[in-house]
């Protein structure tokens, strides 16, 4: 068994616990709105891409667990902002504004945490510097540089001497 996998749903399940416990603390009606409100904001924006990508055929439909800790992450973080709210700042603003302000605070949230995973936990860092490499190579032709030189843009190729190199 896969422990990596085991962890996810481990996660998942106590992240669920924690967002029913949400539900179940919830004091009142303005509560309860903004919460469904937020939850309905995050699977908004953790299944509608999903979805789309595999009507695209970019995906096999499976879904990833790490979104599901990021969805359930992201709906507990506006779960303790509703909290902070509190009930009677939702009463003021009223039933209608108090569901759309948190579910378009559930849906970027998710997506911050989204990006914060997909940053911390992916290839991203070695794809760019590959892509930095490849065009500085591509600069760095001689006939490249020729035609730069053409056109009025003043080039210099500083080639590092080896013992330089070797110091740093």
């Amino acid at each position: 068994m896969d422990v990596k996998m085991v962890a996810k749903k481990g996660t998942v399940a106590c992240l669920l616990g924690y967002s029913v416990f949400l539900f179940l603390s919830s004091s009142g009606e303005y509560e309860l709105v903004a919460l469904m409100g937020a939850l309905l904001g995050v699977i908004v924006r953790t299944l509608f891409p999903w979805v789309r990508k595999i009507g695209e055929g970019k995906l096999i439909p499976s879904f990833d667990a790490g979104y599901a800790v990021t969805a359930l992450l992201s709906f507990i973080a506006t779960g303790h902002f509703l909290q902070l709210l509190g009930e009677a700042v939702m009463k003021m603003v009223g039933v209608v504004y108090t569901f759309v302000t948190t579910f378009l605070f559930g849906m970027g949230l998710n997506s911050a945490f989204n990006e914060f995973k997909k940053w911390l936990f992916s290839d991203v860092f070695r794809e760019e510097n590959i892509a930095i490499l490849r065009v500085i190579g591509f600069l760095t032709q001689p006939q490249v540089v020729e035609r730069l030189k053409k056109l009025g843009f003043n080039v210099v190729i500083r080639k590092e001497k080896e013992e330089d190199a070797g110091r740093t």
